[in-house]
This record gives structure tokens, C-alpha cells and sequence, in this order.
């Protein structure tokens, strides 16, 4: 989502089309389609706005990690919202603490913190059940990758 924000730095005549053709390179099912579409992208933009291409190029090992999610999932950590919600709400009773006199109790005054959180936590996540699926068959398709790894 960051990348994205900081690509919007370009002229607005061009800003609509530039923005159109950014979103086929990240909204597309597969990593070589993503490449496809960015190398497109950059043959179209790059005498223009070579800074904002050069930055999608330089990243794009860290990027392209997003398509190899399914939609369901790349939906909830298209941004990082819910995770910069969840650190606000840590900071606000630990900030006025010096020290915490055990470990114990600083999980305990974050239980109370998430315990808020749900009160305040309303808006349920989209198909949440074929998503926690698809999270779920994604972690032991790894764990089973890192054990080949290991043998």
C-alpha cells in the first residue's frame, strides 16, 4: 500500500492512466503476470517518471511476495491498518509506564488492551472462514517446505 501511495507523485494529466496500468501490475493472480504487466508499465513510463519505476524495479523482490497470495487474503494485508491499529492501542496504557515490575504484568495490561479491542472491533472481515482456510493450507504447505528443507 506504501509503494503504491508513493507512486501517486506524478502529474495529473497522467495520474489516471498511471494509475490504471500500476493497478494490473499488483491486482493480477501470479508473479509473472505481475512482471509482465510492471515491464509493460515500464516501457510505457519510464522517460516520464523513471524515479517511480526505478522504485517499483528495486523493491520489486519484496513486492512481488503479494501475488502469490490468493485474493481472499491480499484483501486483508493490502494495507497494514488493522496491525497499526492494534500498536496504537499497546502505546496508549504502556506509554505512561517507566518500568513494568515483572514480564507478566506487561502481557497482562496488553491481554486487558486486546480485550478493548474487541469491544471496539466491529466491522467483520469479508468470507473470514474460505480466508482462515486458505491461510491455513498456505502455513502447512510451508512448514511442510521448511521440513524438506531440514532433512
Amino acid at each position: 500500500m506504501h509503494q503504491i501511495k508513493n507512486s501517486q507523485y506524478i502529474v495529473s494529466k497522467d495520474r489516471k492512466d498511471f494509475i490504471k496500468d500500476l493497478k494490473l501490475v499488483y491486482k493480477t493472480s501470479s508473479k509473472e503476470q505481475s512482471e509482465f504487466k510492471l515491464s509493460n508499465m515500464e516501457a510505457k513510463w519510464v522517460k516520464k517518471y523513471h524515479t517511480v519505476i526505478k522504485s517499483w524495479k528495486d523493491k520489486w523482490e519484496n513486492l512481488s511476495n503479494y501475488s502469490k497470495y490468493p485474493d481472499q487474503i491480499r484483501r486483508i494485508v493490502y494495507t497494514t491498518n488493522i496491525i497499526e491499529f492494534v500498536h496504537r492501542q499497546f502505546r496508549k496504557p504502556t506509554k505512561t509506564k517507566g518500568a513494568f515490575p515483572s514480564q507478566d504484568n506487561l502481557i497482562k495490561l496488553l491481554w486487558l488492551g486486546i480485550q478493548k479491542l474487541f469491544k471496539k472491533w466491529t466491522m467483520p472481515i469479508l468470507n473470514w472462514s474460505l480466508t482462515l482456510s486458505k491461510l491455513s493450507i498456505l502455513l502447512v504447505k510451508g512448514l511442510i517446505d521448511m521440513w524438506e528443507l531440514v532433512k
